[in-house]
C-alpha cells in the first residue's frame, strides 16, 4: 500500500523502551532524539572470554551460542549474547549496555527486525546510542520470530517470558502512576514541564504499552486498524513519519464513542470524504473545540498556542489558565498538517509518558 494514501495523525508522545531481562530498560524519553537520562559504565567484575564468531544469532540454548555466551530467550527467536565490559566486546554491531551485549540499531531503518526487536535511545557515557530490545507478538507477523525455549509473549512487555503475568490496568484505563498500568507507562492528565500543571487532555490518564509498528499494508481503508504485536482490546493508529518497525504506542480499542472514557472520543480517522477510514478506532481524548465535541462535566475547554497550532483539551475546572498560552508543555503538538485526518488532530498535547526503568523480573537465560 502506498504511505501517501494512509490518513496519519502526529502524535508526539514520549515511548519508553521494553524491558530486557538482565538489561534493564531505558527510562522515559523521547524515542526522537531526547537524552534517555542513562549513563553507564559497562563495567561488570568477570567478563568470560568468548569464541570467536558472530553474536546476536537466534538459538535456543546455550550451546548453541558457544563458549562464554549464553542464549537470552526474552527476545522472539533466542539471541546469542555474552556479558560485556565496553563496546568493543559486543563487535561492531553491537553496543554494552548495562555488562550485557545488545544489537544496534537506527532508528526508522527497521533494523531490529531479525529480532522482533524494539529500538530505543539512551545516552551512555555522553554518546547517542539506540539498542534493539524485546518487542515480542502473540501473533507475530510473516517472517518475525516467535518466542522459543517453552516461553509464550507477554504483549504488555514484549518479553518471552515463562509466566506472563497481568499485573496493572489495561491499555485505556485511568492511572495517576506506571505502577497502575499492565505496561508500565502512563500518560498523566498534566504535565509539570515547562509550565506546572497544565492538563495534557489524558482525564483521569491513560495506560498504554508500546509495540513494533506494523507494515503499511496493514492499515486498510474500510478494515479494523491493525493489532500488530498490541495486547487483545488494542491497537495501532498510523502516525505522521513512522514506518515498519518503529516503536509505537497501543491505543484502546472501540467501536463507538460509549466505548471510551467520558473526554474521549473513538477516533477511526476521517477521510477526505468525511467518512470514517476504519471500521474500528482508537480511544483518543476530545479536541474540544471541533463542533460536536463537549467535555465532561466537572472540566473546561483549555485552549493554548504551540507554535503556530492551537492546543484545545479538556482540562478540570479551574485549571483552564495553567496553560501559558506561548508555549507547550512538549516539543510536538498532537496536530497534523494534512487534510485527510479526522477527531486525532485534535491539538492533543503529547501524551506524557510517566515510565519506570525497573529491572526485568526475569532475568535467566536459557
Amino acid at each position: 500500500m502506498n504511505r501517501a494514501f494512509l490518513p496519519a495523525i502526529f502524535l508526539g508522545f514520549a515511548l519508553s523502551a521494553t524491558v530486557l531481562a538482565g538489561c534493564p530498560a531505558p527510562p522515559a524519553g523521547n524515542d526522537g532524539g531526547d537524552s534517555g537520562g542513562v549513563t553507564d559504565s559497562g563495567v561488570t567484575p568477570d567478563v568470560p572470554d568468548a569464541t570467536p564468531g558472530p553474536l546476536f544469532t537466534q538459538c535456543t540454548t546455550n550451546a548453541q551460542c558457544g563458549s562464554g555466551r549464553t542464549c537470552d530467550l526474552n527476545y522472539p527467536g533466542g539471541l546469542c549474547t555474552r556479558m560485556c565490559r565496553r563496546d568493543n566486546d559486543c563487535g561492531e554491531s553491537g553496543w554494552c549496555y548495562r555488562s550485557n551485549c545488545i544489537p544496534q540499531c537506527t532508528a526508522g531503518a527497521n533494523s531490529c527486525a531479525p529480532y522482533s526487536g524494539l529500538c530505543f535511545f539512551w545516552d551512555s557515557n555522553m554518546q547517542d546510542k539506540r539498542g534493539c530490545f524485546p518487542g515480542c507478538a502473540e501473533m507475530p507477523a510473516a517472517g518475525q520470530p516467535a518466542c522459543v525455549g517453552g516461553r509464550t509473549c507477554d504483549p504488555y512487555s514484549g518479553v518471552c517470558q515463562t509466566s506472563p503475568t497481568m499485573m496493572g490496568a489495561a491499555n485505556g484505563a485511568p492511572c495517576t502512576s506506571t505502577g497502575d498500568c499492565a505496561g508500565g507507562r502512563c500518560r498523566l492528565e498534566y504535565t509539570d514541564t515547562p509550565n506546572p500543571m497544565t492538563p495534557t487532555g489524558y482525564l483521569d490518564g491513560y495506560c498504554f504499552s508500546v509495540t513494533r509498528r506494523p507494515a503499511d499494508a496493514a492499515f486498510v481503508r474500510n478494515m479494523p486498524l491493525p493489532r500488530g504485536g498490541c495486547p487483545m482490546g488494542s491497537v495501532v493508529l498510523p502516525v505522521r513519519g513512522d514506518v515498519e518497525g518503529d516503536s509505537v504506542s497501543c491505543w484502546k480499542e472501540c467501536r463507538q464513542n460509549s466505548d471510551c472514557r467520558a473526554g474521549y472520543v473513538c477516533n477511526r480517522l476521517t477521510g477526505t470524504d468525511g467518512m470514517p477510514v476504519y471500521s474500528t478506532g482508537a480511544c483518543f481524548p476530545i479536541n474540544c473545540r471541533t463542533m460536536g465535541m463537549t467535555c465532561p462535566a466537572g472540566t473546561v475547554c483549555n485552549v493554548r498556542m504551540s507554535g503556530t497550532s492551537t492546543i484545545a483539551v479538556c482540562a478540570r475546572d479551574g485549571d483552564a489558565g495553567a496553560g501559558d498560552a506561548g508555549s507547550d508543555a512538549s516539543s510536538e503538538a498532537g496536530t497534523d498538517a494534512g487534510s485527510d485526518t479526522g477527531v486525532a488532530d485534535s491539538g492533543v498535547d503529547s501524551g506524557v509518558d510517566a515510565t519506570s526503568g525497573a529491572d526485568a523480573a526475569d532475568d535467566s537465560n536459557g
